[in-house]
């Protein structure tokens, strides 16, 4: 499989967010494909996405998203049209993500309680 994007910041704020790919998969014809999409942040707490997508069956498939973010937790969703091999049928996504620290200098720390004991991941 190969893929390429590009993607864009526009606005003062830096906060739209305009991207497209093109997707090539050399084991199966039908599932390559371009995309075109689009994210919205008017709050530093939501995120509004909008995209289409054609593969090779030349149907335009539209989708829409929604980001949300609160302290430690993110929650996405998005909906996608059917693709033409599953009518009838629409994807829904659901993402929960908990973040708890992105300071790891901490880890490796001795405690008070440890102090004479040997703990080799000091640094």
């Amino acid at each position: 499989m190969a893929r390429v994007g590009v993607a864009y910041k526009f606005l003062p704020a830096k906060n739209l967010l305009v991207m497209g790919s093109y997707d090539k998969v050399l084991q199966d014809a039908q599932a390559g494909g371009m995309g075109l999409g689009c994210e919205y942040l008017p709050f530093k707490f939501a995120a509004f996405r909008v995209g289409i997508r054609k593969q090779n069956d030349d149907i335009l498939k539209p989708s829409f998203g929604l980001g949300l973010k609160y302290s430690f937790v993110d929650v996405d969703y998005s909906f996608t049209m059917a693709p033409s091999e599953l009518l009838d049928t629409a994807v829904h996504r659901l993402g929960v993500s908990f973040k708890f620290s992105n300071d790891w200098s901490g880890l490796f720390q001795k405690s008070g309680d440890e102090e004479g004991q040997d703990n080799r991941f000091n640094y």
